[in-house]
C-alpha cells in the first residue's frame, strides 16, 4: 500500500506546505489573523479616508418645513450682493419695498389686488402638481379666461349686472378649462410631455390675445391703442370703497377654502393624494388615472381662467395688450413655496403680491422695478436647490 494514501498520508504531505505559507504571511505583515495579515489579503476592507458620506434618503421624505424660509432668506442675501454692486444699500431697498407694499392702506390694498391672480393661478397649478402633472401653462389659461370673459362684453353687451358677471365668470372658467384640456388630452392619450405643450400654449394664447386687441375687438375710438372698448358699469366687478380691491378676492379665498375641504375630506381628494403618492398603487386600487388627469387639468385651467376674468372685469376694465405681467409664471413659485398647502398659498400669494408692489415703489429711489423679478428668480433657484439638498443625508462611513 502507498504510504501517502489515506487521510493520514495526505496530511503528512500537506503539513510542510502549510508551515511555509504561515511563515511567508508572518514575514509580509505579521502572524495569521493579525491586522497586517488581513490588510495583505486581496479584497480585504480598507479603512475609509473620509469618515462621512452623503447618500439619498432611503425613506424618501420631503424637505423639512423650514426649507422655504431658508430659501427666501438665502435669495434675499444673494440679491443683496447685486444691489450693493449697483451702488445701493440693500437694507434701504428692502425697507422701501416693505413700506411700499405693507406700510399703508393703499399699499395693502394694491398688494391684495396683485395677490388675487397669484392665488387663483397658484391654486390651479397646485391641484395639478398633486398628481404629478406639471402644468406650467397657467399664464396661457389666464389669458384664455380673460378673452372668454371679454367675449361676453363684446357679443352680449345689454345684459344686466346680475347676469353679466355670472356669464363672464362662467365664460372665463370654460375658456381656461378648455386651454387646460389642450394640455391634458395629448398627455393622457398620446403620452406627450405636458411641460412642452403647456409652455407652447402660453405663447399661442398670447398671440390670440394680440390678434383680438389689434384686430376685430380693437376699440375704434382708442387712438390706435391695442385694447377693447372700456367695459360698462354692468360689466365691472364691485370694488371696496375708493380702492381697486374687487370681488375677485372673494372668488380666490372661496376657491382655496373649497380646495382645502375637497382635498382633505372627500373621496376625490383622497384619490388625488393617492395618485400623487403612488400611481401604481392607485392604478391597482382601480382608480382611473386618465380621468383624473383630464378633470384636474380642466379645474386647474378653470381657476386660472377666473384670474383672467377678474383682471379684465376688476382691474383694467378692458382686454388689452400686456394684461398679465407674468402672473401665471410667478404662480409656479407661489405653489412650490407653499408646498401645495391651502394656508401656505394664502401666505405666499400675499407676500409675492407685496413683492410686485414693492418693486414699483423702489423706482422712487433709483432702483428699477425689475428687482422684484430678480428676487422671484432667486427664490425659485434657492427653493429648488434646498429641495434637492434635503433629499440627501449625511451618514457615518462604516
Amino acid at each position: 500500500m502507498n504510504p501517502t494514501s489515506g487521510p493520514a498520508g495526505l496530511e503528512a504531505v500537506l503539513a510542510p506546505a502549510r508551515q511555509a505559507a504561515q511563515a511567508s504571511a508572518s514575514l509580509a505583515g505579521g502572524a495569521p489573523g493579525s491586522p497586517a495579515a488581513a490588510a495583505s489579503t486581496p479584497g480585504a476592507a480598507r479603512k475609509p479616508r473620509f469618515p462621512l458620506r452623503f447618500e439619498l434618503d432611503p425613506a424618501g421624505k420631503g424637505s423639512p418645513w423650514w426649507t422655504p424660509i431658508v430659501s427666501v432668506v438665502a435669495a434675499l442675501l444673494i440679491c443683496a450682493v447685486f444691489i450693493a454692486a449697483n451702488g445701493m444699500n440693500p437694507l434701504t431697498v428692502y425697507a422701501k419695498m416693505m413700506n411700499g407694499a405693507f406700510g399703508s392702506s393703499f399699499g395693502l390694498t394694491e398688494t391684495l389686488v396683485k395677490a388675487i391672480p397669484l392665488l387663483l393661478c397658484g391654486l390651479g397649478v397646485s391641484i395639478a402638481y398633486r398628481i404629478s402633472v406639471w402644468n406650467i401653462g397657467a399664464e396661457g389659461q389666464l389669458l384664455a379666461g380673460a378673452m372668454g370673459a371679454t367675449a361676453i362684453t363684446i357679443y352680449l353687451p345689454g345684459l344686466s349686472l346680475w347676469l353679466t358677471i355670472p356669464a363672464m365668470l362662467l365664460a372665463g372658467i370654460a375658456a381656461g378649462a378648455l386651454w387646460g384640456l389642450f394640455t391634458a388630452i395629448p398627455r393622457t392619450y398620446f403620452q406627450v410631455n405636458e411641460l412642452i405643450t403647456s409652455l407652447m400654449l402660453n405663447y399661442i394664447a398670447l398671440l390670440a390675445l394680440n390678434y383680438f386687441v389689434f384686430g376685430p375687438w380693437k376699440d375704434p375710438k382708442g387712438f390706435n391703442f391695442p385694447g377693447t372698448p372700456m367695459f360698462g358699469d354692468n360689466q365691472m366687478l364691485p370694488v371696496l370703497g375708493d380702492t381697486r380691491l374687487h370681488l375677485g378676492l372673494v372668488f380666490a379665498v372661496g376657491a382655496v377654502a373649497l380646495y382645502a375641504v375637497l382635498i382633505r375630506y372627500t373621496r376625490w381628494g383622497y384619490e388625488l393624494r393617492l395618485i400623487g403618492a403612488n400611481p401604481d398603487a392607485a392604478r391597482g386600487a382601480g382608480i382611473n388615472i386618465r380621468k383624473h388627469i383630464l378633470i384636474v387639468m380642466a379645474v386647474s385651467g378653470g381657476l386660472a381662467g377666473i384670474a383672467g376674468m377678474a383682471e379684465v372685469a376688476g382691474v383694467s376694465h378692458r382686454l388689452m395688450y400686456g394684461i398679465s405681467p407674468g402672473y401665471g409664471y410667478t404662480a409656479i413659485i407661489v405653489a412650490w413655496l407653499a408646498k401645495l398647502h391651502p394656508a401656505g398659498l394664502l401666505v405666499t400669494s400675499f407676500l409675492f403680491g407685496g413683492l410686485i408692489v414693492g418693486g414699483y415703489s423702489v423706482q422712487t429711489i433709483g432702483m428699477p422695478s425689475s428687482i422684484s423679478s430678480m428676487i422671484q428668480g432667486a427664490i425659485l433657484f434657492c427653493l429648488i436647490a434646498g429641495d434637492m439638498a434635503a433629499r440627501f443625508r449625511i451618514r457615518r462611513a462604516a
